[in-house]
């Protein structure tokens, strides 16, 4: 999960790529307004949640001189995807001068509210903004979704080996608190053992990693 970012004036500049794009000069004394509405989103936006796609909705033509302003950003943006994907595999829209993650748009988009946690994308991918592929869940519940550490060397996720006990050991976080299962005898046992605690603490959000199947 990540949480929407807001960003300062240089950063500002740099974000125009998310496709809310506005004129260099024209951002200039403009307020940001980071109390951002469902009526707002839904003003800008249209969103499909059968796909998870944001399009961005053409703009009125406003009077005098802004509208040729509203004519060349509906040439350019009007009717196209929003939005574009950061490192981490996230889309990021650039709304009023906002940054948001578009998962959160999209709850509020459909629900009329801020998610009240944290949201969690239930195939791993966090591109996939179908609003069956978003569910409300704990610290806890978010992290499991997450990929296997990098310097694991058990190919199980929570279990490594304890050199100075001789002995597989099992783990998992509840919240952020690391709890330890126990300590095993061979790989299997400890995999199986970390299995049964993620079911019973993760529930549905225990990953096929976290059951061993992955």
């Amino acid at each position: 999960m990540m949480g929407w970012l807001r960003v300062g004036y240089p950063q500002l500049v740099a974000s125009l790529f998310c496709d809310d794009s506005v004129p260099y000069g024209m951002l200039l004394g403009m307020k940001r307004t980071p109390d951002l509405t469902a009526e707002r989103v839904r003003e800008l936006l249209d969103y499909d949640p059968t796909t998870g796609l944001f399009v961005w909705r053409p703009r009125l033509i406003r009077p005098g001189s802004l509208g040729g302003y509203d004519r060349g950003w509906n040439t350019r943006w009007a009717c196209t995807v929003a939005g574009t994907i950061d490192k981490d595999g996230y889309v990021c829209i650039c709304v009023d001068y906002e940054i948001y993650a578009a998962h959160l748009l999209a709850w509020l988009y459909v629900y009329s509210e801020w998610p009240p946690a944290d949201i969690d994308h239930a195939n791993r991918n966090p591109s996939d903004n179908r609003m069956e592929n978003l569910r409300l869940c704990n610290q806890s519940q978010n992290n499991t979704n997450g990929s296997m550490r990098k310097d694991n060397t058990s190919g199980a996720r929570g279990v490594d080996w304890q050199k100075r006990d001789q002995k597989w050991r099992a783990r998992l976080f509840i919240g952020k608190k690391e709890v330890t299962v126990g300590y095993f005898d061979s790989r299997e046992k400890a995999v199986a053992a970390r299995r049964d605690a993620a079911l019973v603490h993760y529930g549905e959000f225990a990953s096929e990693r976290d059951l061993g199947e992955n």
